[in-house]
């Protein structure tokens, strides 16, 4: 990997002026022993390890100076809290860094054969640029949860799951009867409401039949007031040409 662009080395390294002092302080503090960007970030993980950080889903609020109050007084919040603070303390040690959205898991559905992601697996994490390998993935949650890495957000905090589910998840055969109605749900979907003409093409060639599209030429009468270009502009948004009748 070449370096990083001019524009995109200064744009992942933007911070908010005059805020997170205690953050970017920190951030030199653990810069001053690491050699390198790899020995830094590990000496940012190693701190939300050493410093009794906690997964949870229902953090106290932050207000003002966030970073700051999440690293040195709550220290308490989900992966957008950890996300954040560690590209926070990245940027500040003069590493590029930048903030990624995603999901993380999801659950095999074995009678529709597909994977269902809910948004309870939206996930937060961070990448940073390293030097010859270019943008690195790290997730500063996987040292702080890392059951929430390995299984669902469900299995960490069961307690965060509505009765409905904690109830599915607990009995095998209600699992199955959801599984079975959520494919049913999809199926509906997809070959029902969602049956356009590609989806009736597809399904033509499938069975053996050969399709042919026949382009469709429209003949316009000419009336009073009706403008020809205007006409010729809407037919052919429609995928029509335009023609003329003799009056």
């Amino acid at each position: 990997h070449g370096p990083l662009a001019v524009l995109g080395r200064r744009y992942s390294l933007e911070l908010p002026p005059n805020q997170n002092p205690r953050t970017l302080a920190l951030a030199t503090r653990l810069q001053a022993g690491a050699p390198d960007t790899a020995s830094y970030a590990r000496a940012v993980l190693d701190y939300f390890v050493q410093k009794g950080f906690e997964y949870t889903l229902t953090p106290p609020k932050l207000t003002g100076n966030a970073v700051d109050e999440f690293l040195f007084s709550t220290r308490r919040g989900f992966c957008g809290h950890y996300a954040s603070a560690f590209a926070t303390l990245m940027r500040a040690g003069g590493v590029p860094a930048r903030v990624v959205t995603g999901y993380l898991g999801g659950e095999w559905n074995p009678v529709g054969r597909y994977f269902l992601v809910r948004q309870s697996d939206a996930h937060a994490w961070v990448e940073i640029w390293v030097g010859g390998r270019g943008w690195v993935r790290v997730d500063p949650t996987g040292v702080v949860a890392p059951e929430r890495l390995r299984r669902g957000l469900f299995d960490l905090l069961p307690d965060a799951a509505s009765f409905a589910t904690r109830l599915a998840r607990d009995n095998a055969w209600l699992a199955e009867l959801v599984q079975t109605w959520d494919a049913l749900n999809t199926a509906w979907r997809q070959r029902v409401l969602q049956f356009g003409q590609d989806s009736q093409l597809a399904l033509l060639e499938h069975l053996g039949f050969v399709v042919h599209l026949v382009p469709v030429v429209a003949v316009l009468t000419h009336e009073p007031g009706l403008d020809d270009a205007v006409a010729a502009h809407h037919l052919s948004r429609a995928g029509l040409a335009l023609g003329s009748q003799a009056n």
